[in-house]
């Protein structure tokens, strides 16, 4: 159990995917399609064409998937998580996160990946210090205490 006297104050941490993720998404698309483009203008082999279709039918799938990335906000109140989503077909109307079901993905120091159990399915959240530049520290605590908190019997 987390120290009364060492408890983070309530946050509120945006969630949603980073503009810097998307930007590479859209150069990596951008290029493959202009390559496989100019192969199937320049070349008469029938193989290009199956390959930009193929190309076309994964950018569509990644594009459904960045569509249903969780977008809301998740709020810490001191002593438990809670769940606002906003946008996002995949998590909308579940709004009750038990602390323990949170722990942490990564943490790069300007970004931290958390899995959060919501209604017993897991969800990958992003959280970045550039959506919570104000309270980042304060942000970091509270997910480091809840994840990391120990239960006392």
């Amino acid at each position: 159990m987390v120290s009364p006297h060492h408890s983070p104050p309530a946050v509120r941490i945006a969630v949603r995917p980073d503009a810097g993720l998307a930007a590479a998404v859209l150069a990596v698309a951008g290029v493959g399609t202009a390559l496989l483009g100019y192969g199937c203008v320049a070349s008469a082999a029938p193989g290009y064409w199956w390959a930009l279709l193929l190309w076309l039918g994964i950018l569509a799938g990644a594009w459904r998937a960045w569509q249903g990335l969780p977008r809301g906000v998740l709020q810490w109140d001191g002593a438990a998580w809670d769940w606002q989503a906003a946008g996002s077909a995949a998590v909308n109307n579940l709004n009750s996160v038990a602390p323990s079901a949170l722990s942490i993905a990564f943490d790069v120091q300007f970004g931290l990946g958390m899995l959060v159990t919501i209604s017993g399915k897991r969800y990958f959240f992003c959280c970045m210090r550039s959506h919570n530049l104000a309270h980042w520290g304060d942000v970091r605590r509270a997910v480091y205490s809840s994840a990391l908190a120990v239960v006392t019997p």
